[in-house]
This record gives structure tokens, C-alpha cells and sequence, in this order.
């Protein structure tokens, strides 16, 4: 990668002096210069086809031999250059790609792991939105964007809900010991609320319409507590 940086840099800088030369009066040479392998200028002066036509050879498919790149390096400089011209981004090929530093891998390692870790905290809130109440047997909730119904509702689920009414609903939570760790945050099942016999954490909470349930402090707020992968 660093071989390949130095030579976008000695084309970018070639580029830079000759687009200086077109900008100023032409200089005074005490001799010819070659401009390609075919022509050679013998006038005092460089004119602004000659620096046309060197600026064309920079650009040309034409690869400029050399004991420093290879073939797939030759080739990302020419595409990088050809990206430039055309106000594209570049994305290196072959084993360009693989050459990561080690600070930027440690980088994305660490943002996959913040964004699993925040995907898990989400699940640790049981916010419910609304509810539509007609009677013991049939009604409706909504928790994190689901539809819970009452002829749904069984006591193995994770979710059980209990003595629904038209402003409230008791919530019973089961989670595995290993589950209620993670989302809780807790080290051992010695702070759980309760073990059922099922060998399950049982969190039993209270909730209004717009109210949020959160496993870690294990307390109720009013609100959405948490929206998508954010806190409040």
C-alpha cells in the first residue's frame, strides 16, 4: 500500500508542475528537451502544446517500466488515475485490499463489536405503545412494534401478560439464566428476581401505554426509552 501511495504522489506532483508551467510565461531552456520518445523541442522556449502532449503521456496505458511495482500494483495506479479524471472514487484490487494496518482492523473489530453489544441492549427494553382493550378474552397490545392478542397468549411464552385492562397490563418476562445475563448485564444469577422451576429468570413488571420496561436497573420510566440502536 505504502508503494503504491508514493507513486500516486510522484504522478499527482508531476501533474502539479506542469499545470504550474501552463499557468506562467514560458521558460527559458539552455538546451533541448525530450518531451516523448519521438519528438524532441530544440526552441527556447517549451510551448503549450509540448506540455499538452507530456501531461498526455503521464496519462496513457502505457506502462513506465520499473524494479519497485508489479503488474496488479501498475494496474491500481492506473485505475486510481483514471478515477481522478473522471471524479470517481477509487477501490483498490488484488491484494491492495488486504493490506489493512493493523489499527484500522482493530477499528473494525471494535465498531462490530459495539454495534452487537448495542443490538443486545435494545432487547433489554419492553416498550409498550398501545393498548385495545373489549374485554378479558379479547383485546390487543403492541410491545417494541409487535402485536400481542389475547388468544395468543399462553404462560410458556417469553412474554406472558396478565389482567389486561384498558390502561394497563402486568408483564411476566422469562429468559434463560445465560440470556438474563447478557441483557441485564449482570454476572450472576444471585441478583435475579426470581428462578422458576423451568430453571428460568422470571421478571414480573407493570406497564401504561407509553412506558418502557428497562432489564438492567429493572425499573419502569415513561416514554420509549430506547429508539432503534440509541438512547435518548
Amino acid at each position: 500500500m505504502k508503494n503504491f501511495k508514493f507513486a500516486l504522489k510522484i504522478y499527482l506532483i508531476k501533474i502539479a508542475i506542469i499545470a504550474n508551467a501552463l499557468a506562467q510565461q514560458p521558460a527559458e531552456i539552455p538546451k533541448s528537451v525530450n518531451i516523448d520518445k519521438d519528438s524532441q523541442v530544440t526552441s527556447s522556449q517549451i510551448s503549450a502544446n509540448a506540455v499538452k502532449k507530456a501531461i498526455d503521456e503521464i496519462f496513457s496505458n502505457n506502462k513506465l517500466k520499473s524494479l519497485m511495482y508489479d503488474d496488479e500494483q501498475y494496474s491500481n495506479i492506473e485505475n486510481a488515475i483514471e478515477a481522478m479524471r473522471n471524479n470517481q472514487a477509487f477501490v483498490p484490487q488484488g491484494e491492495e485490499i488486504a493490506k489493512l494496518s493493523n489499527e484500522e482492523a482493530k477499528k473494525q473489530a471494535e465498531e462490530q463489536k459495539n454495534l452487537e453489544a448495542s443490538e443486545e441492549n435494545a432487547k433489554s427494553y419492553i416498550y409498550l405503545s398501545s393498548i385495545m382493550f373489549f374485554s378479558p378474552q379479547s383485546w390487543s397490545l403492541w410491545i417494541n412494534e409487535t402485536k400481542y392478542m389475547a388468544n395468543s397468549n399462553k404462560e410458556e411464552n417469553e412474554l406472558f401478560f396478565k389482567d389486561p385492562s384498558q390502561d394497563r397490563v402486568t408483564v411476566v418476562w422469562k429468559l434463560s439464566i445465560s440470556k438474563w445475563k447478557i441483557l441485564s448485564g449482570k454476572k450472576s444469577e444471585e441478583y435475579a428476581p426470581k428462578i422458576n422451576s423451568a430453571n428460568q429468570v422470571e421478571v414480573e413488571f407493570s406497564l401504561k401505554p407509553n412506558q418502557t420496561f428497562i432489564l438492567s436497573s429493572n425499573k419502569v420510566v415513561d416514554g420509549k426509552a430506547y429508539e432503534g440502536n440509541r438512547k435518548r
